[in-house]
């Protein structure tokens, strides 16, 4: 099945998934829509397709299957909203959203619309990843207490949109923090409570550029999170586990575990164009009905949950619980 896409937003991520595209033969790009002329200009340059200024110009003029959207995450659920209503599916960059009601109305609109919504989450799709996943499910490390994750590289946010609490919804908490929690959610499990502080700003911009996470799991793992767009922490592996049995390590160029003696590795490492790939295709599968998903609606929400809480927790210095609240009787 040919999978006809529309791109919403032409920053830096679309041009990674513009230059995937190329590849598939299965998954066409047929039109591009940016509000900005020069993004504009450098979609056309990378791909051959008509481009628009706005979802109404496009949904005026092409035909398509389903929208990619990687525009700025405030302008996510107004985008999915008009495309699922539209009969398309939506395929959308993390965050989901940027707060619990928007995600909410845009997984309600695909329900609605019996049509497909996923949210973009690279880290699953990379085959370490998987591994690593598999391992920790068969018991080989036993029970896991700890867990460590660390996405920490300096990075100028200073005049990109990030750094922009309106559009962005906060800042590095929001942005690289998302697929931290869906990482940890994959690997150990549902999340039950976090607590979450920032580090000093470095950065002239009006949101936090390093920030610590810790979340107890349902099953009482514990974990820690660090974040930063202004702190370089070199270090060969992403995300640790240490279980009753043994330790697991995912790395940036390969990974391995332990449980007695001799480590034993496996893996390639992380492939960001790969891990693209494989989330488009996954998501083509799903939307041809080829396939369960993944992730699903309540990974999604979750993401959006977890971080929401976090965000409470650092500005109340508490624990947060991650549970949905009940529904008024």
């Amino acid at each position: 099945m040919s999978l006809r896409l529309a791109l919403i937003g032409a920053g830096r991520i679309a041009q990674d998934y513009v230059l995937v595209l190329e590849q598939r033969k299965d998954l066409e790009l047929v039109a591009c829509v940016d509000p900005d002329p020069e993004a504009r200009q450098r979609a056309a340059a990378l791909a051959t397709v008509p481009t628009h200024e706005s979802i109404d110009a496009l949904l005026a003029v092409e035909h398509f299957d389903a929208a990619l959207i990687a525009s700025p995450p405030a302008t996510h659920a107004d985008a999915a909203v008009r495309l699922l209503d539209k009969g398309c599916h939506v395929f959308c960059e993390k965050p989901l959203a940027t707060s619990v009601q928007d995600a909410r109305t845009m997984l309600d609109a695909a329900e609605r619309a019996n049509r497909t919504v996923m949210m973009a989450s690279k880290f699953r799709f990379v085959p370490d990843v998987a591994e690593a996943r598999k391992i920790v499910q068969s018991g080989t490390l036993g029970e896991i207490a700890f867990y460590q994750n660390s996405f920490c590289s300096h990075v100028d946010m200073v005049d990109r949109w990030n750094s922009d609490p309106a559009v962005a919804g906060g800042g590095v908490l929001i942005d690289n923090g998302t697929h931290s929690v869906d990482l940890a959610r994959f690997l150990i499990g549902p999340i039950a409570r976090v607590s979450a502080t920032f580090g000093p700003r470095v950065q002239p911009i009006e949101v936090e550029d390093s920030a610590l996470l810790l979340f107890e799991s349902e099953r009482r793992t514990v974990g820690r999170i660090e974040l930063s767009w202004s702190v370089d922490r070199p270090s060969d592996w992403f995300v640790e586990l240490h279980g009753s049995l043994g330790t697991l390590q995912i790395g940036w160029r390969g990974s391995r575990y332990r449980t007695t003696g001799e480590w034993t590795e496996f893996g390639t490492g992380y492939d960001k164009r790969a891990a693209f790939r494989a989330q488009l295709e996954h998501f083509a599968d799903i939307v041809s009905g080829d396939r369960e998903p993944i992730i699903g609606d309540e990974d999604a929400m979750a993401s959006v949950r977890i971080v929401d809480a976090a965000y409470r927790a650092a500005e109340r210095g508490t624990w947060e619980s991650v549970a949905a609240p009940e529904p008024v009787s």
